[in-house]
């Protein structure tokens, strides 16, 4: 079911690999153990068309995407789950600003201004 549904959407050929699925000729291997895929957009370098904020390009990818995921949802509140690479506190923030919930494991060194007490041995 997975394998049409993204066939559909990409109009592409895809392989199985595992129990996720690689688009043809492209490195990205889009997982899909829960929940459903709204949007993708392949990365293309410069061409790619991104929002520009003082966030970083993390953010703007994240914010891009969920901006067009945004405008579809009309039931409930869109969420959406990331990993370390995109997470930050600002970019939760403007998840927050925009009614989006945001899940993710956030690098320590993105904590700079959050202090943290040692865990006792």
């Amino acid at each position: 079911m997975r394998k049409v549904i993204l066939s559909a959407i990409f109009d592409i050929e895809l392989k199985t690999v595992d129990t996720g699925y690689i688009a043809r000729d492209r490195s990205h291997n889009f997982r899909l153990d829960d929940g459903y895929l709204f949007h993708a957009e392949p990365y293309s370098g410069s061409t790619t068309k991104l929002p520009q904020t003082s966030l970083g390009q993390g953010s703007d990818v994240v914010l891009g995407l969920m901006n067009k995921v945004y405008a579809r949802e009309s039931n409930g509140q869109p969420r959406v789950v990331m990993d370390n690479l995109f997470t930050s506190i600002p970019l939760l923030n403007e998840l927050s600003k925009k009614g989006i919930s945001g899940t993710g494991t956030v690098r320590e060194n993105r904590l700079k201004t959050l202090h943290f007490h040692q865990r006792k041995a």
